[in-house]
């Protein structure tokens, strides 16, 4: 009986520090979906249209809004240890977290489900989960860098990018597209943990963005 005590109190340490190595990752930043970069590179605002179509005639009230519409985010209540999962418009509470390595994290949601109806309203809203009637039950987060790809159920089974920018860089990005006025000093693209950046001498600002990743 002690024992089996002792190896739950264990368990729940490990949780306990690898929710904070995990928790760690979201200080000081917000995690905004990749196609913004194309926006900030280009520095057209309309380009926001094609990715959120529920906005396509009501543009206005898409650009005067005071936060954007999506951010990957965690939250944690360390009294009953609830953990919140924030992505595509949705989100999960996480049942289990355990860290693979320094940078990539497998989180177990348990059952949750897309339907038609739900995959269309976060689409509308610009939140691609790929495909319709989809079962979930784990994510894994990759960080690199400035880059966080997060894969569904499976290590090979890329959902979505995600693109970390600092409080003040989101600030200018919301004011840009409330005032289609870019400050150049303020916003940086994002780099990968090697120091490389897609945005530095080529044109094409989604090139090979999520080609060849993998756990």
């Amino acid at each position: 009986m002690k024992r089996n005590f002792l190896c739950l109190f264990s368990m729940l340490i490990f949780v306990g520090v690898f929710a904070d190595e995990f928790s760690d990752k979201f200080q000081n930043k917000k995690w905004i979906l990749e196609y913004y970069n194309e926006i900030i590179y280009k520095r057209d605002r309309s380009l926001l249209l094609n990715y959120i179509p529920k906005y396509k005639n009501q543009k206005e009230t898409l650009f005067q809004r005071t936060s954007l519409l999506d951010e990957c985010d965690y939250w944690r209540d360390t009294n009953s240890d609830t953990s919140i999962i924030y992505l595509l418009f949705d989100s999960f509470e996480i049942k289990d977290i355990k860290q693979i390595s320094e940078n990539c994290f497998y989180l177990f949601v348990g059952n949750g489900f897309i339907d038609t109806e739900r995959y269309n309203k976060n689409l509308e809203n610009g939140c691609d989960w790929r495909n319709k009637e989809i079962e979930i039950e784990s994510f894994y987060f990759k960080f690199d860098g400035d880059y966080l790809y997060i894969f569904l159920n499976d290590t090979d089974n890329l959902l979505t990018t995600y693109c970390a920018y600092d409080d003040n860089e989101y600030a200018a990005l919301v004011r840009f597209l409330q005032t289609n006025n870019f400050s150049n000093n303020v916003i940086s693209l994002p780099r990968h943990a090697d120091g490389t950046c897609y945005y530095d001498t080529s044109g094409n600002a989604a090139a090979g963005s999520n080609k060849n990743q993998g756990m």
